[in-house]
């Protein structure tokens, strides 16, 4: 298994926005060893946990576009400044942040965006029923990729 770091962004007190928080969630319970899982909501913060030594995968949710549950990902080698601006739930998003990586040089080794499509983003909903159910999909994405077993093709919607 790789040696890895997952970071679940997002609000759970906002609905489908907590999904990459949920994912993490549900990932210490499987107790994964070599991988380093946090929750954060201020996509910012992810900076301060950058390390060159490790795959670091980002979990978060995307502004709704008619299919909620989609999964979408992303891997960070080109400039995906526009994709990522238009998907963001964020104010300063995940675009703005890889912007900020290669301008101050702190970069993992290699990065990757898994995003689910939200529906319902109102203060003190619960994830929609097509997220929760797009949530068992999404780990078993994530567990495939620690194990080095996704093809390059996985990238962009799934």
């Amino acid at each position: 298994m790789k040696k890895a770091k997952i970071i679940g962004l997002g609000n759970e007190l906002r609905g489908d926005d907590g999904v990459g928080i949920r994912a993490v969630e549900e990932l210490r319970k499987i107790g994964l060893k070599a991988v380093n899982l946090l929750s954060i909501r201020d996509p910012l913060s992810i900076l301060d946990h950058l390390d060159e030594d490790e795959d670091l995968i980002i979990l978060d949710a995307a502004k709704p576009s008619g299919k909620p549950g989609r999964i979408i990902g992303l891997k960070v080698e080109d400039d995906l400044d526009v994709e990522l601006k238009t998907i963001s739930t964020h104010s300063i998003g995940l675009a703005e942040v890889i912007k900020l990586m290669k301008i101050l040089n702190k970069r993992p080794k290699s990065l990757k965006i898994l995003l689910v499509e939200g529906k319902d983003f109102k203060h003190g909903a619960d994830l929609s029923p097509e997220v929760e159910e797009s949530l068992k999909k999404l780990i078993g994405m994530i567990l495939e990729e620690l194990r080095g077993e996704v093809a390059e093709d996985s990238c962009r919607e799934l």
